[in-house]
């Protein structure tokens, strides 16, 4: 019910977008910057979700609102304005996933700090994380945007760009694939604790 009545609510941010984005289009500053406003946790969901809680995540949101409004001119309003950042921000995502892939990584000198035991929520969110991260990038992907980013079937298709159908199976291939990972990751933690 809550998801349907946030999904509700991103309809009516979307008719409110477009007249944003004619506004932003005529050199109204302040309309852009409300539309960053609109969408930044959207697009922070989508960027934590496909890549983890990486310290870049705000430069890579910069990155998607810079290419959005540098893309304004033509953008024709075909998609709405959440679904054309989401597209945006996956393929940042993904730009970054390569980069990261095929740099080589840094050696670490530093004595890690010492911390506090992490308490049981923050062992299950990074649980969370690190299932994800070890699902493909598909699966990753489908479950940010519908779980994290709370989008419609319909809204991840146009995403996407791939049939509602499509969507459906995805999203049943990836909550198996995360309960798998997931129980097992669990069992794994229990087991050395």
């Amino acid at each position: 019910m809550v998801v349907e009545q946030d999904r509700r609510l991103s309809h009516e941010r979307e008719g409110g977008a477009e007249g944003l984005v004619d506004a932003a289009r005529n050199g109204d500053h302040t309309a852009f910057r409300r539309l960053v406003e609109m969408y930044k946790d959207r697009v922070a969901r989508t960027i934590v979700g496909i890549l983890g809680p990486v310290p870049e995540v705000e430069d890579i949101g910069q990155e998607v609102f810079l290419r959005f409004y540098k893309s304004l001119p033509k953008f024709r309003g075909e998609a709405s304005v959440g679904t054309y950042l989401t597209r945006i921000t996956i393929n940042l995502c993904l730009n970054e996933r390569k980069r990261r892939f095929r740099a080589p990584l840094p050696l670490e000198t530093a004595k890690e700090p010492e911390m506090d035991p992490p308490d049981e929520r923050t062992i299950t969110t990074l649980a969370v994380h690190e299932t994800l991260a070890d699902l493909s990038v598909k699966h990753r992907v489908i479950l940010t945007l519908f779980y994290l980013n709370e989008l419609s079937v319909e809204e991840i298709s146009r995403s996407l760009e791939i049939p509602v159908g499509t969507v459906l199976s995805r999203l049943s291939r990836a909550r198996d694939a995360f309960e798998k990972a997931y129980t097992r990751r669990m069992g794994e933690t229990h087991e050395t604790a």
